[in-house]
């Protein structure tokens, strides 16, 4: 009992190093996902940075027209524990968000998603990925400059449901 006690107390304290190289070196590890369904395109970053500037405050699902509508899509924090939910919304409509609050809601991490995204043409593909939440710098942590090259910013779409990975990030610079 007192094993799985300790054991369970170094988990949770790994989980809240968020300063650590390891964290932030995976980060972006898992690309964005820019993939065709069915006759549409979708795009999904895999950072944003919920700082309340009004660039890359919110994780959003783009894609072309092609893209009928997001059936279910959830999010979970490291620990395997649901954070937001919701189903039946279009792409692209920043009514439908996930936008934590602040940090109480979703601390600085990787969440992993699933989605259930339909095309236009009746096909259904199941989604999955992981999304980094960094609200930037901080006195005692910063994103690894040498792992920045591999996210992709919610500014980044393309317009047409894909990644443009030579699109600027347009994150404050103070940012990283």
């Amino acid at each position: 009992m007192l094993s799985t006690l300790l054991l369970t107390l170094a988990w949770s304290c790994k989980d809240d190093d968020m300063g650590s190289r390891n964290f932030y070196s995976s980060c972006c590890e898992t690309p964005g996902v820019d993939i065709s369904i069915g006759q549409g395109n979708v795009f999904i970053p895999n950072i944003y940075t919920p700082n309340a500037d009004g660039v890359n405050d919110v994780f959003v699902i783009f894609a072309d027209q092609e893209i009928a509508e997001i059936q279910l899509l959830t999010i979970q924090n490291s620990n395997g524990i649901n954070v937001f939910s919701l189903s039946n919304f279009p792409p692209n409509d920043f009514g439908f968000i996930w936008a934590p609050a602040d940090a109480n809601e979703a601390p600085n991490g990787l969440y992993s998603y699933s989605a259930d995204i339909q095309s236009s043409d009746g096909v259904v593909e199941n989604v999955r990925g992981s999304v980094c939440v960094y609200r930037c710098k901080t006195d005692t942590d910063s994103i690894l400059t040498e792992n920045i090259s591999n996210c992709h910013f919610p500014t980044q779409h393309d317009g047409q449901g894909g990644h443009d990975p030579l699109a600027p990030s347009i994150e404050n610079s103070n940012c990283f």
